[in-house]
């Protein structure tokens, strides 16, 4: 027997809600090991019962064609065929079943290869299992496209964190620093350069306040803006006049 392959003690069952795509998952990875006993199985969306049956149907048809000590993994996409999986698993017990963990079409491929490899049923399930790493993570930015970079001169949310409300003073000095550069800056959509406007927002430690500007200096305005309404000791708004 040197140097030959024993036949594989592991068999599978490729189970779907769709018959055609349980058959064509089976068609592709035959391909990769000949020797190794794959079947389709279609679970109708009839309910669990009538898919577990028709799952306890196939299994005693792979069974017939191994040996005792043979095993049979289970391969489920989603919804009624993994339920009938385990409803199968559990009614017969898990020393001949196992359910793989892994993407179906993958996992599968990975899990039959190591069958025809003469891997055991632990290395098997640990093959599926790593085929969910399938797509390296450097790979990613090649399969999805890079997340938009935040705008800069978008509208800011923030809290307010001077120790004492926006009275008069800190009211004016907040308006100069607004209306200091090339940009028309609102405080909760009135304008920033407006000591009244301001005041009549009635601001206070904790309140919540939302920042947006327009024009050439937008994003000097929206910093100087922001770090004047967030300075969380007596300063920049409410510090004493130069």
């Amino acid at each position: 027997m040197g140097g030959m392959l024993m036949q594989p003690r592991v068999a599978f069952i490729v189970v779907s809600q769709s018959q055609t795509l349980a058959r064509g998952i089976c068609e592709v990875v035959a391909a990769l090991a000949p020797k190794v006993i794959i079947e389709p199985c279609g679970c109708h969306d009839e309910g669990l019962g009538t898919a577990a049956e028709i799952l306890s149907t196939k299994i005693s048809t792979v069974m017939e064609k191994l040996g005792e000590q043979d095993a049979i993994v289970l391969m489920a996409d989603f919804g009624a065929a993994r339920l009938a999986c385990q409803q199968v698993i559990t009614d017969i017990g898990m020393r001949r079943l196992r359910l793989g963990h892994g993407p179906i079409v993958e996992g599968t491929a990975a899990g039959v290869v190591a069958a025809a490899q003469g891997a055991d049923l632990a290395e098997i399930l640990r093959s599926i299992n790593a085929a969910s790493q399938f797509y390296p993570e450097e790979d990613a930015a090649d399969i999805l496209p890079p997340p938009p970079a935040p705008d800069p001169l978008a509208p800011r949310t923030l809290t307010y964190r001077a120790s004492e409300p926006l009275s008069a003073r800190p009211a004016a000095r907040l308006a100069r620093i607004a209306t200091g550069f090339d940009a028309q800056v609102t405080i909760n959509q009135v304008d920033a350069g407006s000591v009244l406007a301001l005041m009549g927002l009635k601001i206070k430690p904790g309140d919540e306040l939302r920042i947006a500007a327009e024009g050439g200096e937008s994003l000097k305005a929206l910093d100087a803006v922001q770090a004047a309404l967030t300075a969380p000791e007596e300063d920049a708004v409410t510090g004493v006049e130069d």
